[in-house]
Order: C-alpha cells, then structure tokens, then sequence
C-alpha cells in the first residue's frame, strides 16, 4: 500500500505529466465535442441557429455548390431589435455572394437545440424529407447528432455538417477566453442533453 509520501509523489508526477503535455491532452478535449459525419447528398441541408458571424449560413451555401443539396432552410427566431435570426442569416449570406434562391427562412420559437431540433424534424417530415444535412458549429457537432438521432421522430436520416468557428480553435482552445467558454459552455450543454426529453 502506497503510504502518504509515495502518494504525493504520484500525484506530483501526474501533475507534472498533464502540465507539460497540455498540448498533446488539451486539443483532445475541444475534439471530443466534434463529431464529423461522411457527406452524401440530400433533400434539405438545414442551418441551426444561434451563429451570430454567419459560419453555419455560409458553410450552408458552400454545401449547395458542392451538390449535396439545392435548398437550404435556415432556423431562427426572434433575436435582438425584433429581427428574425433565419431572415438575418439569409441576407447575411446573399450580401456576401451566396444566392437567394438557395435559402429559406424556417423561423421557429425555439428555446434550445432540443425544442429546435423537434421543430424542424416536424417540417421536414410534413415535406416529406427522408435525408437531411444539419448544418451546425464544429464544437457542437456530436451534442447536436445525439439529439437529432435519439430525441426526434427516428423518421429521417441526419448527418451533421461541421462548420468551422472563427474563435474556436481546437488545437489551442485553452490559450482564449472565447475558447474556455465554449468548451466549458458545450460540456455543461451536453451533459444536460442526456436528461433532457421533448415534452
């Protein structure tokens, strides 16, 4: 049995270990939150809301030309002076070279990725839609495909598309404060994503 001294030994030379291979561990982390699903073609790419830089409307766009998909519904409700997130996401894309009639607004009341993602499983399936492509940010790929797979209908066949974050960096994540919070945010998210049921 390891006595007192012993046992802080180890402790010390774990500390040290994790101290000078931060930078191998770390970015295991921040990847641990992404989940990267093989692309196929489908009948409706699907932006989710709550990207305030445009990411997820712009790799959205990029998809379209690819030939994975001809429309893209963009989500989003109610955001800051009345404006409607999906309708603000849109122009946002259109000002920067996408085409209009790649988008349409898919405006819900949503309130978490949850409530967003039973919201757009009904629409998708009232239009028929067997194979869509989520479209979200790269840190909250895996929370996302665990919602869409386990907590909507089981109707319809979801792939998730990462799109990359401007302040989001997995490989050095713990050098930002914009990096801490999401992760620190996205793990808090995710363990409650596991309790958390439709209604």
């Amino acid at each position: 049995m390891l006595n007192r001294r012993n046992l802080i030994l180890a402790l010390a030379a774990f500390l040290a270990g994790a101290f000078f291979l931060a930078e191998v561990w770390l970015p295991l982390v921040a990847k641990a939150l992404i989940r990267v699903d093989p692309l196929e073609p489908a009948e409706a790419i699907v932006v989710l809301a709550g990207d305030p830089h445009g990411d997820r409307v712009m790799r959205a766009a990029e998809l379209v030309i690819q030939g994975y998909g001809s429309t893209v519904l963009v989500s989003g409700g109610p955001v800051f002076y009345g404006a409607k997130e999906c309708e603000a996401a849109i122009e946002f894309a259109v000002e920067r070279g996408a085409r209009r009639e790649f988008f349409e607004p898919l405006c819900t009341d949503a309130q978490s990725t949850l409530e967003e993602a039973m919201e757009i499983d009904s629409e998708l399936r009232r239009r028929g839609v067997r194979r869509a492509l989520i479209v979200t940010s790269d840190f909250h790929t895996r929370r996302s495909s665990y919602i869409f797979r386990t907590k909507t209908s089981g109707e319809i066949e979801y792939r998730l598309a990462a799109s990359p974050t401007f302040d989001f960096d997995p490989e050095d994540w713990w050098k930002t404060r914009s990096g801490k919070k999401t992760v620190l945010l996205e793990f808090t998210k995710s363990f409650n994503s596991y309790w958390e049921n439709p209604e």
